[in-house]
């Protein structure tokens, strides 16, 4: 009786089993043929909106309507093959499926992650990005993006003073650029002219020579930065192992860039391309002035900031602008800067900030 039962047991169980097993292939099934028409009618879809930019680009005048018939042919073959192979990768699982449907857990073994039957997503179709966004592409995109870094060495022009005689160390003063800007092309089918424009934070600084720092002389209320020692107590100078001066601002600049592009024809969208052409930006930049420290390290005293502040008190200049421009191939180029602001405002000697480094537009 006891083997009576268990075989009954037994074949109730593979009755289910293969009672799940076929309503799961049946549903199976059912999705992927529902895949078949989606696929279809995404496709047409995409077709109806590149017709629709090709028609917007010959109203425009940017092609002819031979290029626009050609255009279109092109499109709809695209898109017909498109529909072809879709539709044969979902054929293929339907076969998959129907030759491996009664092997049950084994067939799911076999066909692990391939044959994973998901819910329908309209931007993933088979791990590929289909989304009505995705295919419709900008044909022409002007303005790109870079973010921008540049380095080298800073010092100053002294009103009455020759540069060779600067009272400042030539290869410790250095600055640091780093910023965003746009690259917008201003021809309609012409690349070699182009606004570069942006946002940046510079940081210029100075490390004065024979251990001298920045101080204030003359009148109280208004008085003047001079370079100036520390005395030791003993009549001569504290001996600094660092004295640097540092100026920090927000800046807009913005440049006009000729060089070069090459035109790239990507079926239904072009590109212009800079890659590794040459370049020449001249322009300028304003801003303002947020931050001026001061650093000092001596033998016999311990590291001190000691900032300008106040109005009328030896500040730097609060709101500044200059010239630049920069020249090279592709993202590096040779990069200068001249501050038209005086970096402290009188009755100070006048002393405007000069720049020469490296950029790179990333």
């Amino acid at each position: 009786m006891r083997t009576i039962l268990f075989i009954a047991v037994l074949f109730f169980l593979q009755q289910t089993e293969t009672l799940y097993s076929q309503r799961d292939y049946e549903q199976k099934i059912e999705v992927l043929q529902a895949q078949k028409d989606k696929i279809t009618k995404q496709e047409k879809e995409a077709l109806k909106k590149e017709v629709k930019d090709i028609n917007k680009r010959l109203d425009k005048g940017l092609i002819t309507q031979k290029e626009a018939d050609e255009l279109k042919k092109q499109a709809a073959i695209n898109r017909a093959l498109n529909i072809e192979n879709r539709i044969a990768i979902v054929e293929n699982k339907i076969a998959f499926l129907s030759r491996n449907k009664y092997l049950g857990t084994q067939s799911d073994s076999l066909q692990g992650n391939w044959t994973k039957i998901e819910e329908m997503d309209d931007d993933i179709i088979f791990g590929l990005g289909v989304s009505e966004n995705n295919r419709s592409v900008k044909y022409d995109k002007r303005t790109h993006s870079d973010i921008v870094i540049a380095f080298g060495l800073n010092n100053a022009l002294i009103s009455g003073e020759s540069f060779s005689d600067s009272p400042y160390k030539y290869l410790g003063s250095r600055f640091f650029e780093i910023g965003y800007a746009w690259n917008t092309r201003l021809l309609r089918e012409k690349g070699w002219l182009r606004l570069k424009y942006g946002v940046s934070f510079q940081f210029n600084g100075l490390k004065p020579t024979e251990n001298r720092i920045f101080g204030l002389s003359g009148d109280p209320g208004f008085p003047s930065v001079v370079l100036t020692t520390i005395p030791d107590g003993n009549g001569g100078a504290l001996e600094l192992t660092k004295s640097k001066y540092r100026m920090d601002s927000f800046i807009v600049p913005v440049h006009f860039e000729f060089g070069p592009s090459s035109k790239k024809e990507y079926g239904n969208y072009t590109r212009y391309s800079t890659h590794k052409e040459f370049k020449f930006g001249v322009g300028g930049y304003f801003g303002f002035n947020y931050r001026n420290i001061q650093n000092i390290r001596g033998e016999s005293r311990n590291d001190q900031i000691i900032a300008f502040s106040g109005a009328g008190s030896g500040e730097n200049q609060k709101t500044i602008f200059g010239l630049s421009s920069y020249a090279g191939f592709g993202d590096a180029s040779l990069y200068f800067k001249y501050e038209l602001t005086q970096i402290f405002p009188g009755p100070s000697v006048r002393q405007n900030n000069i720049s020469l480094g490296l950029r790179f537009d990333l």
